[in-house]
């Protein structure tokens, strides 16, 4: 296959292992490499139109193919106006990558206290790295729901809670967030919280949202936001585009959405990529078969 990789930038970060960099910048070197150039095309821009059989990038440029993969994962929210656990446009290189890290460590560094939004899996790991590293900080952790984790088997919420308890971690459950504010929160119940460093980490959304200007945006689910696909993990009616991970619904799997998941849709995808190229050499070559029914002149 002749392979071409889009993206926005022209390195691969290992999402999952992020959060470390908030407390150690430099951990940045083992989570994040230059994206592979020696067997595919590395292209770094962004897509904004996608056909059939072709894509059209901001740039101008269209790039023609016969399989799609569509892996864009989920947007996170902005920290400080910068996008911080998943970068942007504005961070296409590992240079730019990592000055943006150094600057999100050494703001928490000198914050006295610091503010979690979100009792999910980044929430909690973002507030026991702060906790871990800066033991003296005050740390607080705000959860919609009264168990945290709740994707995930009870044991798991109950687990985290004492963890962080044990490490004076101030952990407020089953109270929503009504407003956020660079400086603190506004409760639901009316309570205001204020920190030095606030973090939200309750608003990831699949980055589909542009994909409704495009003839797939009917095919993406009007709740989740994310792309419907079929047993195959393609799209129904379009079996040569695939959706993966956090951009892809699978109703019937509901899968969670996390790094491990994600690499088991990757494996599936580039299985039955292969499965219908075969297919399609084989029906090309029955077709320029002879028929037997047909004497030579």
């Amino acid at each position: 296959f002749d392979v071409t990789v889009v993206d926005l930038k022209d390195y691969f970060e290992y999402t999952p292992g992020v959060l470390r960099l908030f407390v150690e910048p430099d951990h940045l070197r083992n989570l994040a490499k230059p994206l592979p150039t020696k067997r595919c095309k590395v292209v770094v821009g962004e897509v904004t139109f996608i056909d059939e059989h072709s894509l059209t990038l901001r740039s101008g440029e269209t790039l023609n193919f016969d399989y799609l993969v569509l892996a864009t994962g989920s947007k996170y929210p902005a920290i400080n106006a910068q996008n911080v656990v998943k970068p942007g446009a504005e961070q296409p290189s590992l240079a730019s990558r990592a000055a943006c890290w150094e600057a999100a460590a050494a703001s928490l560094a000198k914050a006295e206290s610091a503010l979690v939004i979100g009792g999910g899996p980044v929430g909690v790991e973002l507030a026991a790295e702060i906790a871990s590293v800066y033991p003296h900080k005050r740390v607080t952790l705000v959860s919609r729901s009264e168990r945290l984790c709740t994707a995930l088997p009870d044991a798991v919420g109950t687990a985290c809670l004492r963890w962080l308890e044990r490490r004076n971690v101030e952990v407020l459950r089953g109270v929503s967030v009504a407003t956020v504010r660079d400086d603190g929160v506004t409760l639901s119940n009316g309570r205001e919280l204020s920190a030095d460093a606030v973090y939200n980490c309750a608003g990831a959304l699949p980055n589909t949202a542009w994909l409704d200007r495009t003839p797939l945006g009917r095919h993406v689910d009007s709740q989740s936001g994310r792309v419907l696909v079929n047993d195959f993990l393609s799209v129904e009616g379009l079996p040569h585009i695939f959706a993966v991970g956090d951009a892809m619904l699978h109703r019937r799997s509901a899968d969670l959405k996390l790094g491990h998941t994600a690499e088991l849709n990757a494996a599936v995808a580039a299985e039955n990529i292969l499965r219908l190229h075969r297919a399609d050499q084989a029906n090309a070559k029955a077709k320029t078969k002879p028929n037997p029914k047909t004497k030579a002149k």
